[in-house]
């Protein structure tokens, strides 16, 4: 059987294969030595670690026998120290030994313990170790120096305790403390018990690796078990040097059968009842265990949910509040916060949690990085800072005091956000009662933290790409122009999951005969590559305009045949419109447009109008089909007009028909004619917020009023509802 074990794990399977395996050394032994000495090189070579090293030093076994009763030689021992000691005095005798050194592996090679005289109790108390040993075993110390037999049936729970040194270094029962440094003892232990007759045995093991008090609790079976060899063993001679009791020359106390039988037994209902124990105890334990693993992974998992949740964040706010939502539960704190530096600043940026109120969080929105606090410390060094309570927090930050009478905390812990072996700030959790900061929970916190840290250094890198994008795309969408005669305000919106930049884009210019020209478009596409086509489709557009004068049609066409020949790779809407005086010179404005494939403007003509759908059937967009035909409408606008051009991410919604989004478009039109032109724009481009999934450009466009709007014969009949027919554009 294989009987190695490894003390830092030593659990029931291990003692298991241990009891049976001590008892059969006893088989045809002659001396309680020879068993002593097997039990010895038994339990030395047993407990191995992992890499097959001996995690033993020492162990020696022990025991008792009257000075009398010894072999000369071990008499002539005690005598060199102590020649007047009665026949009669309890003696301590070395019975077995091994260990790493030599000299360790000879009973008789031993100086100090081959044998040790008790002559009354106070002498043994003089004796740190073995008045522990004894006591701990539950030995009566005065009947034992005494020779009294009633040591021989402790109380049944005392039958089989240990003797336990967790922490060898320093502690007092072991006096002999060059011995603990030299050999690295991390801990001691011992076992044994009373035999009929009024002797005792123990077994000390000096480990080099420290055992658990799980792992000490079990040696009590390993006790018994020993026990009940050394009953079977009552009628050898304790070592090789006497003689059996057969020969009639040994000394050794008299112990009747009977006495011995009536020891056996109770010996052997305590080993029943102590495997019944460590059994229910071993599954306790496992149950905990078990319970201990679901928390485990249910904490895993609450922690790899954060992880997937702080992915899709797209601010920092949005990562404190995350963290508070889901990571505080997990860690039971009340409150967090971010503190992040940014370059060569002297300041650190905090973002409080909502769940203090606003006065806290605007108080400490800003903190100067050489504050004496944990959150600019963490900040500035990266070093974490634990604080378990008030009391503490004040005798180690002082200024911490009015931040407790600001919050009602009392314990906080600081961590640092790292990325790459970047310190990006820290972040601070928050508790209302006093906290123990166990290995376990700074682990967690550590967890909760590392994540955050991703986050946060994506939201910082997205940041920089939208701020990026939108100077790109701000030096394409300048400002339009604003003729004297109308008056124009646009928007450009792009979808929160995109960057600040893409293919939608508006344009107004006086063109070179006076007319104000106007355009809104949309590159397939929500990218770089989407806003390089733009802006090169923008600045051609414009040229087209001025070198070629024509109608809307005219310049889609020369536009069209342009990206052929430059072979732009792209397809794009456009809605492309000229604004001039009529030929009366009144008041009245003609419109004359081409619609490429794009979502139809909408219109007010006229202070009192209701709203129309510019909704004639558009043409084919542009870059599909070079020689395509090109249509080209006109209307004629009244003083105080209205005119709405917008790209189909202002009313596209998934599962949505897209005439419902441009009706929806048009009743918030309505809503707000008479608002001012600034206004209009903002408040239509407010109707999407939060459901758009494209980039979303506008332009408004209004006629002034004249002193008189007589309302004129119309070019063509008013679309005042949709008029059907399918749409097409990217």
């Amino acid at each position: 059987m294989d009987v190695r074990a490894n003390l830092s794990d030593f659990g029931l399977g291990s003692m298991l294969r241990l009891v049976p395996a001590l008892r059969e050394l006893s088989d045809a032994c002659t001396s309680v030595e020879q068993f002593a000495q097997r039990v010895s090189d038994f339990l030395y070579a047993a407990f191995i670690d992992d890499s097959g090293a001996p995690q033993m030093a020492l162990v020696r076994v022990y025991g008792t026998a009257a000075l009398g009763d010894l072999p000369t030689a071990e008499q002539q021992f005690v005598a060199r120290t102590a020649p007047t000691l009665d026949a009669r005095t309890t003696c301590l005798a070395l019975l077995g030994t091994a260990g790493a050194r030599a000299s360790w592996r000879d009973r008789t090679a031993s100086q100090g313990h081959r044998v040790i005289p008790l002559r009354d109790a106070a002498q043994v108390g003089r004796l740190p170790m073995i008045a522990a040993l004894l006591t701990q075993l539950g030995i009566d110390i005065h009947a034992l120096v005494t020779a009294r037999t009633d040591i021989v049936l402790p109380a049944q729970d005392d039958g089989f305790r240990v003797f336990h040194v967790p922490e060898a270094a320093g502690s007092p029962v072991i006096p002999a403390q060059d011995f603990v440094t030299e050999h690295g003892i991390a801990s001691a232990l011992g076992f044994g018990g009373a035999l009929p007759g009024g002797e005792m045995y123990a077994v000390v093991l000096f480990s080099t690796v420290p055992i658990p008090l799980t792992a000490a609790s079990l040696f009590g079976s390993v006790a018994l078990s020993t026990s009940l060899a050394a009953v079977d063993m009552m009628e050898l001679p304790l070592l090789d040097a006497q003689t059996s009791r057969r020969g009639g020359v040994s000394r050794r106390r008299d112990v009747p059968r009977q006495e011995r039988d009536r020891m056996r037994h109770k010996l052997t209902q305590a080993l029943l009842r102590i495997h019944e124990q460590v059994a229910l105890a071993e599954a306790d334990r496992a149950a905990v265990a078990l319970e201990r693993a679901k928390y485990d992974a249910g904490r895993a998992a609450a922690i790899a949910a954060v992880a997937l949740r702080l992915g899709s964040v797209r601010s920092v706010a949005d990562v404190t509040e995350l963290v508070v939502r889901d990571g505080l539960p997990i860690l039971g704190a009340s409150g967090a916060s971010l503190a992040l530096t940014d370059g060569d600043s002297q300041t650190a940026r905090l973002y409080v949690s909502s769940t203090f109120d606003e006065e806290v969080r605007r108080k400490y929105s800003l903190l100067p990085l050489d504050d004496a606090v944990p959150t600019t410390l963490t900040a500035r060094t990266g070093d974490p800072v634990y604080i378990a309570d008030r009391v503490d927090g004040t005798a180690r930050f002082p200024a911490l005091a009015s931040t407790y009478v600001d919050t009602g905390l009392e314990a906080l812990a600081s961590l640092p956000l790292v990325v790459d072996e970047r310190l990006l700030g820290c972040v601070t959790f928050a508790w209302v009662t006093p906290m123990v900061f166990t290995p376990a929970a700074t682990e967690l916190m550590s967890a909760v933290a590392a994540q955050a840290a991703q986050a946060v250094d994506r939201v910082r890198l997205l940041d920089a790409e939208r701020h990026q994008s939108a100077t790109l795309q701000r030096s394409f969408l300048t400002r339009p122009g604003q003729p004297t005669d109308v008056e124009i305000e646009v928007r450009y919106q792009p979808a929160a999951k995109h960057a600040q930049i893409g293919g939608d884009w508006y344009d107004a210019f006086v063109g070179p005969d006076g007319a104000t020209v106007i355009a809104v478009g949309d590159v397939v596409g929500h990218d770089m590559l989407a806003a390089a086509v733009m802006g090169q489709v923008r600045n051609l557009l414009r040229g087209i305009v001025f070198s070629r004068p024509g109608s809307p049609a005219d310049t889609l066409r020369h536009l069209e045949a342009a990206m052929a020949g430059l072979e732009f790779a792209s397809s794009a809407t456009v809605f492309l419109a000229r604004l001039e005086p009529t030929a009366d010179a009144s008041d009245h404005r003609r419109l004359e447009w081409c619609n490429a494939g794009h979502p139809p403007p909408l219109l007010l003509n006229g202070p009192t109008a209701g709203v129309e759908i510019l909704d004639h059937e558009p043409d084919l967009m542009i870059g599909v089909q070079p020689d395509t035909s090109r249509t080209v409408h006109r209307r004629l606008l009244v003083p105080g007009s209205l005119l709405l051009l917008y790209t189909d991410g202002l009313v596209e919604r998934r599962g949505e028909d897209l005439d419902d989004g441009i009706r929806r478009l048009a009743h918030q039109l309505e809503q707000n004619r008479d608002a001012s032109l600034e206004d209009l724009a903002d408040n239509v481009l407010a109707l999407s917020a939060g459901l758009r999934e494209d980039d979303a450009a506008i332009l408004a466009l209004r006629l002034p009023l004249a002193l008189s709007t007589p309302v004129p014969e119309l070019h063509e009949p008013s679309a005042a509802v949709l008029t059907g027919g399918p749409r097409r554009g990217p």
